[in-house]
């Protein structure tokens, strides 16, 4: 059994089938199934069985999977341990970011960063939590700042760790000619007759829209669902419908907002990293940097 070996079977178990593992490792799948056979016989154990057109663990593979998971994990840490130890590969961080927090808390941080820090290579993406927790929980990312339901904690699929930074509050912006558009306030009652533009359906943050609605026994018009902010912005500016936006993203000459009567909106902000021993000092930094920014830029949690 070799480190390679382990690395083709991680991959057929995510991907649940040779042909993608082959796609995703770069390898011939004929050449990803004998090494998976070879496996096989050395264990005497069957760590696959096919089920329709997708490949499942037995129950011997699923043995397999979490001592490979670790091993796995264990040569990464040591890489990057080794590399910080040595200056033999320059450091790196690779950030998530949700787009909600790019007007207004992200960028005072990378700045701060980039200027106590500027020889580590920065590798940045926005987009929605659900994207950025799964890169992260692949080792793909290691650190994602996000909107976070406190709710999601409790979930079984979050295998994360969590710490929360601040609470942003969150409010029901709309063009400059949109009928509610003078108002401050507006009971949730009164929306009901507008469009709204909607976060994509499953994301954590649409979760928490739709059981305010619930609650209230409403049923909101969507005439759009996006995942990106930005897109939403421009949508609200031509007047296609109104939606629920960071406060701090608001405040601009192109948009109004309302908070709605008796339902005040403040989503969690946090950083997610992955649960182990080890994590890179560029993001163990980065999020001193998030810890100590707090004070001037919102109310800590």
């Amino acid at each position: 059994m070799d480190i390679r070996q382990l690395e083709m079977f991680l991959a057929v178990a995510e991907n649940e089938g040779y042909t993608k593992a082959g796609e995703q490792l770069h390898v011939a799948h004929s050449a990803i199934h004998r090494q998976i056979r070879m496996l096989e016989h050395e264990f005497k154990v069957h760590l696959l069985k096919k089920t329709g057109k997708q490949l499942r663990l037995t129950e011997m593979g699923n043995v397999l999977l979490g001592h490979a998971q670790r091993i796995l994990n264990e040569i990464v840490i040591l890489k990057h341990h080794m590399n910080e130890l040595t200056g033999e590969q320059g450091e790196r961080l690779r950030l998530g970011t949700a787009t909600a927090t790019l007007a207004s808390f992200l960028p005072s941080v990378l700045a701060r960063f980039r200027r106590q820090y500027p020889s580590v290579q920065l590798q940045g993406i926005a987009g929605n939590a659900d994207s950025l927790i799964e890169e992260v929980q692949k080792g793909n990312m290691d650190l994602a700042i996000v909107v976070l339901p406190p709710s999601i904690l409790d979930e079984g699929s979050f295998k994360c760790n969590y710490e929360p930074l601040f609470k942003e509050e969150f409010v029901l912006a709309m063009g400059k000619s949109h009928p509610l558009a003078t108002r401050t306030s507006v009971p949730l009652e009164q929306l009901l007759k507008f469009p709204f533009i909607m976060y994509s359906k499953g994301s954590y943050i649409r979760k928490l829209f739709d059981r305010m609605f619930e609650e209230a026994g409403a049923t909101p018009i969507i005439s759009m669902e996006l995942e990106n902010e930005i897109f939403i912005e421009k949508m609200i500016e031509i007047d296609l419908g109104m939606a629920f936006l960071s406060k701090h993203r608001v405040i601009s000459d192109k948009l109004n907002y309302v908070k709605i009567t008796g339902h005040p909106i403040y989503l969690e902000i946090g950083l997610v990293y992955q649960k182990s021993d080890y994590i890179p000092r560029s993001a163990r930094e980065f999020a001193r940097i998030c810890r100590e920014d707090l004070s001037v830029f919102a109310s800590v949690v």
